[in-house]
Order: structure tokens, then C-alpha cells, then sequence
């Protein structure tokens, strides 16, 4: 189970990764829930962390605020951080725009981040 019953994110751990699924709308209400579920990330013992937005429909600043600041935190601690889709167009518009999909780590797929350790291009 990656949501609580308020549909917000919450991870688990699968194979050698600690994976926090994104609800489907990432906004300024959820940030908060989003930014605990990433540091409960950095306190596991996984060898990644891979931050799934598959789910997630709706994206807007405040998402990649969260993203920026846990993918700082998890190279602080020399921990990779892999965000994984298939991202929807709002999320691929958002990094599309900003310029920042060369910061982080992407993957097509959670599956493909969590089984094979490595990222890859979307």
C-alpha cells in the first residue's frame, strides 16, 4: 500500500529500493505529506530511493520544489534518488519547461528503477 486513505504518498520498500508512490495530484496540499515520505526515504536502509510518478496527473511547482530539495538531501548522503513514470504530460511538461530534467535521475518505469538499479531516459 503506497497511499493512506487520504490518498497521500507513502513508501515502502521493493527489492533494493525504498519507492514513494505520488498521488495523483501533486500540489501545494500535498506537499508536506510528499516531503515526509522522502525523508522517511533517506532514513531506510534501501540502496536508492525511486520516487514514482506514474499516478501522478496534475504537477505543478510546488512537486518540483519537493523533488529538488530531496534530490539535494539524497546526493548530500550520497544516496541515489530515481524518479520514475511513465510521466504524464503535466509532469513532463513541468520538467520539460523548467529545465530540469537533467538534475535528476530518470527512469520509464518504477519497475525498471527498482529491478535493474540504474535510471534511464523517458
Amino acid at each position: 500500500m503506497y497511499e493512506d486513505e487520504r490518498g497521500a504518498p507513502v513508501g515502502g520498500t521493493e527489492g533494493r529500493a525504498f519507492v514513494v508512490r505520488v498521488p495523483a495530484e501533486a500540489d501545494h496540499d500535498r506537499a508536506p505529506e510528499l516531503e515526509t515520505a522522502l525523508g522517511v526515504a533517506l532514513e531506510q536502509q534501501a540502496e536508492r530511493t525511486v520516487v514514482d510518478l506514474s499516478g501522478t496527473d496534475f504537477a505543478d511547482s510546488t512537486l518540483l520544489h519537493v523533488l529538488l530539495a530531496a534530490q539535494r538531501a539524497h546526493r548530500g548522503q550520497g544516496r541515489p534518488m530515481v524518479v520514475a513514470g511513465p510521466f504524464s504530460r503535466s509532469v513532463h511538461r513541468l520538467f520539460e519547461v523548467t529545465g530540469t530534467a537533467g538534475f535528476f535521475d530518470l527512469a520509464e518505469t518504477a519497475g525498471a528503477a527498482t529491478c535493474t538499479g540504474g535510471p534511464r531516459d523517458p
